[in-house]
C-alpha cells in the first residue's frame, strides 16, 4: 500500500486500486471527492494512450477507481536514456491535446513510473482538466494555471533522460547549464520524431494553410530551420529556387533547384546578402534565440533583410497553451515583426498541437 495526501494506492499483480479519502480535505487540492473526480475525468480524456493508467472500473459512491499497473518508479541512477526522449513529446502533445495542466511540482519522483521501456506519468488528482464540467473551485483552477508551463515540464523530463537525475530545488541553479546539455543531444531525436509525426508533418501545413497560393515559377523562397527538408522537396517543382537553412540535420536527397545550407541563422544573415520572394519561419524562432543568443528584435531583423519588397513571409509560433515562456517570446516577436513589416495581412490558427498561431507579413 502506498499512502499520498489524499488516496491510498494498492498494486494486485496488473491492476492498482486507488481509493480517495472522503473525509479528506486539504488546502487547494480540496476534497478527497473532488480529487478522484479530476483523476477520474483526466485518465478519462487520456484513454488509449501508452504513457497513462487506463481506467478499468470506477466506482463513484466509494470513490475508488481501477486502473492498469504502470510500473515500478522511475530508476533515478544517474543514467543517461536518450532512446526515451521520444516519450517526451508524446507526453507532452497528450496532456497538450487533452487540455490537461498539472501542477507545477507534479513531475516528482513517485509520480514517474517504467515499465516495459515505456515512460508513464501517473497520479492526477492534483491536476487541471481544462473545460471540464466538475465543480472545480475557482483558487485551485488559478492556483493550477499560475505553476503550469508546458516548456518547462517538457525541460525537466529531457534533462532527467539526459542525466538520469531530477532538476529539484537543490539543484535548480544548475537548470540553464543542464538544459543546454540537453538540449544540444536532443536535436536528432527531436528531428526525428517531427518527420513521422503526421500533424508535424510539411505536406500537411502546406495544404492546410495553402502555403501554394505564394509559391511561382519565378519566385524564390526560403526555410529557415528546414529540418529534413520536407518543404524543400514538396515544393520544389512550384518554385524557381529553393533554398534550405539547417545547421544540425544532414542533408536529403534533394531536387536540382535546392540549396541545402548547413549553417545557424546568425551565421547566415551575417555573410549572406540574398533576398527572397517567399519566407518560411516556422515554429524555429525560439531554437534563434537560445542556440544564436539574439534577441526578438534581431532575429525579426534578420527576416526582413532576407525578405524581397513586396516578398512574403509566414511565421508559425511555438506551441501557446499552456506555455507562459512561449507565449512572451511569441509577444515579443509580433511586436518586432510588426515594426519592420507593419500589420499582418493574414493570420489564424496552425497546428492543433500547443494551440499554434501563423501569421502572414508582406514587405
Amino acid at each position: 500500500m502506498i499512502q499520498g495526501k489524499a488516496s491510498q494506492v494498492f498494486i494486485n499483480g496488473d491492476s492498482v486500486l486507488k481509493v480517495f479519502d472522503k473525509a479528506q480535505s486539504k488546502g487547494y487540492r480540496g476534497s478527497g471527492k473532488q480529487s478522484y473526480q479530476r483523476e477520474k475525468e483526466c485518465l478519462k480524456r487520456l484513454e488509449g494512450n501508452k504513457h497513462f493508467p487506463q481506467i478499468i472500473k470506477c466506482d463513484d459512491n466509494k470513490l475508488t477507481i481501477e486502473m492498469t499497473y504502470c510500473g515500478q518508479i522511475f530508476p533515478y541512477d544517474g543514467k543517461a536514456r536518450p532512446e526515451l526522449l521520444e516519450h517526451v513529446w508524446q507526453i507532452s502533445e497528450a496532456l497538450d491535446n487533452a487540455n490537461i495542466k498539472l501542477y507545477g511540482g507534479t513531475l516528482q519522483k513517485n509520480n514517474l513510473l517504467l515499465h516495459n521501456g515505456i515512460i508513464k506519468l501517473v497520479d492526477f488528482e492534483y491536476a487541471l482538466p481544462e473545460g471540464s464540467d466538475l465543480e472545480i473551485e475557482d483558487d485551485f483552477i488559478n492556483h493550477i494555471r499560475r505553476h503550469w508551463d508546458s516548456s518547462v515540464f517538457e525541460n525537466r523530463l529531457k534533462i532527467l533522460l539526459i542525466n538520469g537525475t531530477l532538476m529539484t530545488k537543490k539543484n535548480r541553479t544548475k537548470y540553464p547549464e543542464e538544459l543546454r546539455k540537453a538540449n544540444n543531444m536532443v536535436k536528432n531525436e527531436w528531428n526525428n520524431y517531427q518527420k513521422s509525426n503526421v500533424g508535424n508533418s510539411a505536406k500537411w501545413r502546406i495544404d492546410n494553410l495553402d502555403l501554394r497560393q505564394y509559391a511561382g515559377k519565378d519566385k524564390t523562397l526560403i526555410d529557415l530551420g528546414a529540418n529534413h527538408g520536407e518543404f524543400s522537396v514538396e515544393l520544389a517543382d512550384n518554385f524557381q529556387h529553393i533554398t534550405a537553412l539547417e545547421p544540425f540535420v544532414q542533408a536529403p536527397e534533394l531536387p536540382e533547384n535546392v540549396t541545402w545550407v548547413t549553417k545557424g541563422f546568425k551565421d547566415y544573415v551575417t555573410e549572406s546578402t540574398d533576398t527572397y520572394d517567399v519566407v518560411f519561419s516556422f515554429a524555429m524562432t525560439i531554437q534563434v534565440r537560445d542556440n544564436d543568443k539574439l534577441d526578438e528584435n534581431a532575429i525579426a531583423n534578420g527576416h526582413y533583410h532576407m525578405t524581397k519588397d513586396g516578398g512574403i513571409m509566414i511565421y508559425e509560433t511555438q506551441k501557446l497553451e499552456g506555455r507562459p515562456l512561449n507565449q512572451s517570446h511569441v509577444d515579443k516577436m509580433l511586436i518586432a515583426f510588426r515594426e519592420k513589416y507593419g500589420q499582418e495581412i493574414k493570420s489564424g490558427n496552425a497546428r492543433q498541437s500547443g494551440k499554434r498561431l501563423y501569421y502572414i507579413f508582406k514587405k
